[in-house]
């Protein structure tokens, strides 16, 4: 049977990284509390209007064993599959991998940190900063070589806007570096300098997540759930627009010893830990996936894992999906936000696990989700958001 990949374990990440001296960012912002004792419950008809099940192709080319970055451009799917970017279109037909680009000649790249998409070509980071942006059939059009400007190795990067790439990686010691780097200037424009802690202890879980569309990035706090930051598309300077605190159910890193692992943490402290597995923003509200890693707590005053949870910044409402606490199904994956729509990518094959309801499932999903064996590539659970709640 195919192998079970949990995205889940792979969400919950131990970063440490660093450099001591950091730009000083205002601490002067709106800190949101999400209170998850106090929550409406509420169908998944009431937030979105039908649900669309997209089975991936798979062949020899395409087979994927464990992707965990999505991204959607001009209607295609593009996964990274790890050391690979694999492309299919609005269908699930695949069109194409970045496979026999990996080598080491002038035009190849060694690993794929991370990647972007422009203007329909794919953007492979390498851990030196090298990004190779290769089109459809494999061409190399632009290669930009990023100075590391103190990062020990680059995580991620985003296409901020025609000009201008930003790269992130960790320093030594406890910091995130960002770096805002102009492809027609050939240099880095603007360097942020971001605390991996508050109040000190061990730093854990992933360190971004980006939105460009509303000029947004997302900078994960362990000891306090989300903040995000304004990037100014000007002068690129930052600062930190507002957060949110996961108050109780937060894992503090401080409560941590020094001779104590993380993981033996979590084992003897399980409820304390309530990780935002992932979050977008889409003007007005906050989508969350919560829950404990790794484990199931039954106790009813407690969340279960993978809880997807929505908190609007302008009235303040809570709302949790309520099928999880019902049916005990879940969001198995990751999650991207694009549009009207949240897009959820699948390889756990056991339907009762897939979050949705019957009534939102057109036939051709209900006919997918039905024929699922041990042969089937993967599935894209495709959310279409109601109006009202956008």
């Amino acid at each position: 049977m195919k192998r079970v990949y949990y995205i889940l374990t792979c969400l919950v990440v131990i970063l440490i990284c660093g450099c001591n001296n950091t730009d000083s960012i205002s601490d002067n912002v709106d800190i949101i509390t999400i209170d998850f004792d106090n929550c409406e419950s509420v169908a998944m008809s009431d937030l979105f209007t039908k649900i669309e099940v997209i089975e991936l192709e798979g062949n020899s080319e395409s087979y994927l064993k464990g992707p965990h970055l999505i991204e959607i451009y001009n209607g295609k799917i593009y996964l990274k599959d790890q050391h690979a970017v694999f492309v299919f279109n609005s269908d699930g037909k695949f069109l194409y991998n970045t496979k026999q680009r990996r080598g080491n000649a002038g035009n190849e790249y060694f690993a794929v940190n991370d990647f972007c998409v422009i203007d329909n070509n794919v953007c492979i980071m390498d851990y030196d900063g090298s990004v190779y942006v290769y089109d459809s059939v494999l061409n190399l059009n632009e290669l930009y070589h990023v100075p590391m400007n103190g990062v020990l190795f680059y995580k991620e990067i985003v296409n901020l806007n025609n000009d201008i790439l930003v790269l992130s990686g960790p320093a030594k010691g406890d910091t995130l570096v960002w770096n805002c780097y102009s492809k027609s200037k050939d240099k880095i424009v603007e360097t942020h300098y971001l605390s991996g802690i508050r109040g000190g202890g061990i730093n854990y879980g992933r360190n971004k997540a980006y939105i460009t569309n509303d000029n947004l990035a997302i900078y994960r706090l362990p000891d306090n759930g989300y903040s995000y930051y304004n990037i100014n598309r000007d002068d690129y300077t930052m600062a930190e627009r507002f957060r949110y605190d996961v108050g109780k159910y937060s894992f503090n890193p401080s409560k941590v010893d020094k001779n104590e692992s993380i993981v033996s943490y979590i084992d003897e402290h399980e409820r304390d830990l309530v990780v935002a597995m992932e979050t977008q923003i889409n003007n007005n509200f906050i989508l969350c996936r919560l829950g404990y890693p790794l484990v199931y707590i039954e106790d009813s005053n407690t969340l279960p894992p993978n809880c997807l949870s929505f908190y609007s910044l302008n009235n303040g409402k809570h709302r949790v999906v309520n099928n999880v606490f019902e049916n005990n199904k879940s969001i198995i994956g990751f999650d991207y936000m694009d549009d009207n729509c949240l897009y959820s990518y699948n390889d756990y094959y056991f339907a009762n696990q897939f979050m949705y309801e019957e009534s939102l499932l057109d036939e051709k999903s209900k006919k997918i989700l039905k024929n699922i064996n041990d042969e089937t590539n993967a599935l894209i659970f495709k959310y279409y958001f109601r109006n009202d709640i956008l």
